[in-house]
């Protein structure tokens, strides 16, 4: 049975937790940008987004089948799978930077802007964020809520002291998210490594050989439909849009996150145990929703209503045409925040066919309308065919997560 006040109590934590770590995002991101410009934040952006395309393949969501069983023993097998998994995924990538070298260079668009040494780290970026994200998913199906909400405001508070002592590398930004993100990764390992049992990596990789066959192309196709405008958009507009663009999306992304976030944690595991006891997912699904629609449109009407004098007032010049793109996209992020915490459903009752299908049609959605925006039409114009495929999409995730939990 769903006791609601254990259920809410749980949200709060994580709520408080991620809103700590937003709310000095938000404070250090007129900083940032100023520091390193609408270039620089570009570049990061789209270094950023490349990693987290790739980070399917580190793990291939093996970690995600921590949320599919309530045996502690298979949840450290599928920990240290994943790492593992993680490890050997980085490496392939530092084969293939000194056999290729450059072969992130096509979406610079710019010479003058030299990633060398960023490509080289690029492995190391990669396993520091594949592996921070297992770090989480232990914690929070483990229901350490408390220790997770810590680490989230911890590793933000290193990113942005990294970042502002290392101004003075254009690059500061990718090496401070790598640093931040390895930092908790090593001193998660530091006390999880006595639980590591590589005897027993393959036969958890067979055991449990479901997870990557829908997860990982689904989560790749997440990954693509999610960072893939900062790449057309560069390349159709170049790499400043792509820079205003990355933080018009971190601008909306912010109350997303830490309310979004903060009860899709919460409901995945909620919903584990609700399976796991044989009742429905209804109720729980109606009072999330409701909640979260609720939410939804209260946010959309502050952004509206406060953006142009944050941006003006907090921004430098340069990013005052974010005002209109945050608008704009604004619509995808009241429905996201209503749709990601119940597309939790599809994992937890294993319909990851499902989630695989609606992938694909989101994937097709996106990609379709940046072309043909990029192609035929202005940036102002782009986004707005770019915000209306995103909408369908999520209305479409939602009819289908409401039919799982009935």
């Amino acid at each position: 049975m769903l006791n609601i006040k254990s259920f809410f109590g749980n949200v709060g934590i994580v709520f408080f937790g991620t809103l700590v770590s937003q709310v000095v995002n938000i404070i250090a991101l007129p900083i940032i940008t100023s520091i390193y410009g609408t270039k620089g934040f570009g570049v990061y952006a789209l270094i950023l987004g490349l990693t987290f395309m790739l980070s399917p393949a580190s793990t291939l969501k093996y970690d995600y089948g921590l949320y599919t069983t309530h045996d502690q023993v298979k949840r450290d097998k599928l920990t240290s799978l994943s790492f593992v998994l993680c490890f050997i995924f980085g490496l392939f990538l530092l084969a293939v930077h000194y056999v290729s070298p450059g072969f992130i260079n096509f979406l610079l668009l710019d010479d003058s802007y030299s990633l060398e040494n960023v490509e080289m780290f690029l492995p190391l970026l990669l396993i520091s964020i594949s592996g921070f994200q297992v770090v989480n998913s232990n914690l929070f199906v483990n229901s350490k809520f408390t220790l997770a909400s810590i680490v989230k405001v911890v590793e933000v508070l290193f990113f942005i002291a990294f970042a502002y002592f290392m101004k003075e590398n254009k690059n500061g930004l990718i090496f401070s998210k790598m640093i931040s993100c390895g930092i908790i990764v090593l001193v998660f390992l530091f006390y999880f490594i006595n639980k590591i049992n590589f005897s027993k990596i393959k036969s958890t990789f067979i055991e449990f050989k479901e997870q990557p066959f829908y997860l990982f192309p689904a989560h790749t196709l997440n990954a693509f439909s999610r960072e893939i405008p900062l790449i057309f958009l560069g390349y159709f507009y170049g790499i400043e849009v792509a820079g205003l663009f990355a933080l018009s999306n971190r601008i909306i992304r912010l109350p997303i996150t830490f309310i979004g976030q903060a009860i899709s944690d919460v409901f995945r595991t909620k919903t584990m145990d609700i399976i796991q006891s044989g009742e429905k997912l209804t109720n729980i699904y109606k009072n999330t929703i409701l909640s979260l629609s609720v939410m939804s449109v209260v946010i959309l009407f502050l952004i509206h209503l406060l953006i142009e004098f944050l941006i003006f007032n907090f921004f430098d010049a340069e990013w005052g045409n974010t005002v209109s793109i945050i608008k704009t996209i604004s619509f995808i992020g009241a429905l996201q925040l209503i749709a990601n915490p119940l597309g939790n459903v599809f994992i937890v009752t294993k319909n990851q066919k499902l989630d695989l299908i609606w992938q694909v049609i989101l994937f097709v959605l996106i990609s379709l309308s940046l072309v043909i925006g990029g192609l035929y039409y202005d940036f102002n114009t782009c986004i707005k065919l770019y915000t209306i495929s995103y909408c369908i999409g999520y209305v479409i995730n939602i009819i289908m997560s409401y039919k799982i939990a009935k």
